[in-house]
């Protein structure tokens, strides 16, 4: 039996990709597994797998992990990097759940341009000043 939370995460990812195809491509199975353990006609999935999903909804790799019925490596995984809070929301999602309130077009690029800097790989690196 498939956990119903695991179901959901799955069903979230076909919803942003559009199709159960596109899905089981991007976590390397068949249609037809996955079809199967959408309908819990199928056990859940391998860690690999889960992972791979966890990384597509940025959803921490042990809250995926557990709802798959694999709590121990769950529980590892937050002992090895601490728990991730959830979920990780994207710049581009933020951005969107901001429209309505009709920030003007240079806010929008100013936010995607300080969101990008919380990524410390984007982190622009500070001139040393020059001794005069």
């Amino acid at each position: 039996m498939v956990n119903p939370q695991f179901v959901q995460l799955l069903e979230e990812a076909v919803g942003k990709l559009g199709t159960q195809s596109a899905l089981a491509k991007l976590l390397g199975i068949t249609e037809s597994r996955l079809a199967k353990v959408l309908r819990g006609d199928a056990g859940g999935m391998n860690p690999l797998n889960c992972m791979k999903l966890a990384e597509f909804l940025r959803y921490s790799p042990s809250t995926v992990l557990r709802a798959a019925g694999h709590a121990e490596l769950a529980d590892y995984n937050e002992k090895l990097y601490g728990h991730v809070l959830e979920p990780q929301v994207g710049t581009e999602q933020a951005l969107e759940s901001w429209k309505p309130h009709g920030l003007p077009e240079d806010v929008t690029e100013a936010a995607r341009t300080i969101f990008g800097w919380l990524d410390k790989s984007q982190v622009p690196k500070r001139r040393k000043k020059r001794k005069r």
